[in-house]
């Protein structure tokens, strides 16, 4: 007489309800040999039940293995966005002692307008140092229309935490009246 096929079903179980039978087949592995069961089972029903932990539990890993792939890919690029953060305050940090008195003066003057943007021709004016520095960056979005003398610029919230932190190390010296301190006058270009 012909086995039946149909036991192969099982292969169409997802990977946690393999995972459960796994677990169910070695309980039973597990309270005969401690003798916790009425009966002790026949050694070809502890072969059986080796076997379906081995089949089972390739199952499970096969079935389970890429939700867990995907979960750990997710987390390492988070953790690698976390520590290119990181990275990046750290240089913004070892930078401030360095910088010029014009830059200080546009970060002092963004700090005490609490303003993390700001629109100036595309090559940034006097920011162009700080641009380069990446503590300024463009912010223009795709597809964004845009002006030569209205292109966007922005502190990341990330560097944006680290001068706040040090704001008294800048000082507001802007007046009102006077051009923007990113600002080159016209006539010295």
């Amino acid at each position: 007489m012909a086995a039946d096929p149909k036991w192969l079903e099982i292969l169409k179980a997802s990977g946690w309800q393999t995972a459960g039978l796994t677990a169910a087949s070695a309980t039973i592995l597990y309270l005969n040999a401690k003798k916790w069961l009425p009966v002790a089972l026949d050694s070809r029903v502890i072969q059986a039940t080796e076997v379906s932990v081995l089949v089972f539990g390739f199952l499970t890993v096969f079935g389970v293995g890429p939700h867990i792939m995907k979960t750990a890919n997710i987390m390492a690029s988070v953790l690698e966005r976390r520590l290119a953060v990181d990275r990046a305050q750290r240089q913004v940090a070892k930078d401030i002692p360095s910088m010029t008195s014009k830059e200080r003066e546009i970060i002092g003057y963004l700090l005490a307008k609490n303003e993390k943007m700001f629109t100036y021709t595309s090559e940034g004016g006097n920011a162009n140092t700080l641009i380069s520095k990446r503590i300024v960056v463009s912010a223009l979005v795709p597809g964004q229309p845009v002006t030569e003398y209205g292109w966007p610029f922005k502190v990341p919230d990330h560097v944006w935490d680290v001068l706040v932190k040090r704001k008294a190390e800048f000082p507001n010296t802007w007046k009102t009246g006077e051009p923007h301190p990113y600002a080159i006058h016209w006539m010295s270009r």
